[in-house]
């Protein structure tokens, strides 16, 4: 089941782990208040994502991995302390350095990152991790509704791609992210789920695909990930929703990003993206359907312009 399950991911680009990793319990021992002991992993449990892994890989899929959710496991970080928590990233590293198919997002709604202790035990995961796994791309997913890595600066030495989080329009926060000093790839990790309703703006297949090109034409050249209100919480009905025309949108985003061609010039504006070939060697204009107007290449050369909407 597993296997099918990747395989017919594989056409969309992605596919989500949770309903393979249900099997409990993550660790062996607890400390105070019944929270896990994250020097204990049990062996049954991380073989089994070891084999999910193994499977993304053989079909040419990344999996984006947590080391521990703050939108719910704070209290277990705290719990731990730094020396446990530097341990179990340690581990982690160990476990997964040989892997190419990881990509380590720490944080993850981590709205309590300002407050000192709970940064400590979440930085101290990922120099444990660092120390033992130098083969990955690393981020860390900061707090809601807008935010990216470098917003808090413990973690800009720790990591080497700035992860963008907004429920807000995608371009602006990636843009902020893309012209920070300390250049890093740009990924964005979150934006409005489909079918879910965070700012008043339901996940429409139009608002996702806009969600899309805004962030991959404000400079998230890393990639975009898709959420969806079905598999986040594996509502009642989620397997109906797993081949929906948001979903068949997202492989020909990147499709059409990397099959440009190599003389084009991105300008970067609003709502969507409009390639022309100038017919003329002067420079020109395009009017856009929204009503923008954008300078084209006098060099005959491709422009894609993601127009504003008045």
């Amino acid at each position: 089941m597993t296997r099918w399950n990747v395989r017919t991911r594989q056409s969309k680009a992605f596919f989500d782990l949770g309903d393979y990793l249900k099997i409990d319990p993550l660790f062996t021992s607890t400390l105070g208040g019944g929270f896990y002991d994250l020097t204990t992993p049990n062996e049954a449990y991380w073989s089994h994502v070891d084999f999910i892994v193994q499977q993304a890989a053989a079909n040419g899929l990344q999996c984006v991995f947590t080391p521990l959710d703050q939108g719910g496991w704070t209290q277990t970080s705290l719990v731990n302390g730094t020396t446990r928590c530097q341990q179990y990233g340690q581990f982690l590293g160990n476990r997964y350095k040989n892997y190419p198919n990881i990509i380590w997002n720490f944080g993850n709604d981590f709205q309590q990152w300002r407050t000192q202790q709970n940064d400590a035990v979440i930085l101290a995961i990922a120099d444990g991790l660092r120390s033992t796994d130098s083969n990955h791309l690393i981020t860390i997913q900061l707090d809601y509704l807008v935010s990216e890595s470098q917003d808090d600066p413990n973690w800009i030495s720790r990591i080497n791609t700035n992860g963008v989080y907004t429920y807000y329009p995608t371009y602006a926060e990636t843009l902020v992210a893309y012209n920070k000093p300390t250049i890093m790839p740009v990924l964005f990790l979150e934006e409005n789920y489909e079918d879910e309703n965070n700012v008043g703006e339901l996940g429409t297949p139009k608002v996702l695909r806009r969600q899309e090109y805004w962030s991959m034409g404000g400079g998230a050249l890393a990639g975009h990930m898709y959420g969806s209100y079905w598999t986040d919480r594996f509502a009642n009905g989620w397997q109906s929703h797993l081949n929906t025309q948001a979903v068949d949108l997202i492989p020909k985003m990147p499709r059409f990003c990397v099959s440009r061609p190599s003389d084009t010039t991105t300008m970067m504006a609003g709502e969507i993206w409009w390639q022309e070939r100038a017919k003329r060697r002067q420079p020109s204009t395009i009017k856009c359907p929204f009503g923008k107007t954008h300078a084209h290449r006098g060099d005959g050369k491709c422009l894609i312009v993601r127009a504003d909407e008045s």
